[in-house]
């Protein structure tokens, strides 16, 4: 395989990986609202300590670790556009 093939391969891979992860934050911020209605500020405040325990953290954290970002209770859930 060529490495223009192998490199679209990889990019491929990581901008699917980058849609799973902003779907999982997604699911993640809904649960926490169904809990209690937030404003935009307080979403944009969540940490992952805040998240309650269960599939929908697993999964953010799962889809965090696999586009490089930290996983400390003390990041932020929602995260801007990442680029990798």
């Amino acid at each position: 395989m060529s490495t223009a093939v192998l490199s679209a391969e990889v990019e491929l891979r990581n901008a699917s990986r980058r849609t799973a992860h902003k779907a999982a934050m997604q699911r993640a911020i809904e649960s926490v609202l169904e809990q209690s209605p937030m404003d935009v500020d307080q979403i944009r405040r969540l940490t992952l300590r805040d998240l309650p325990e269960g599939e929908v953290k697993v999964a953010l954290l799962r889809h965090r670790f696999a586009i490089g970002l930290s996983n400390c209770p003390n990041s932020r859930v929602l995260v801007d556009d990442i680029q990798s």
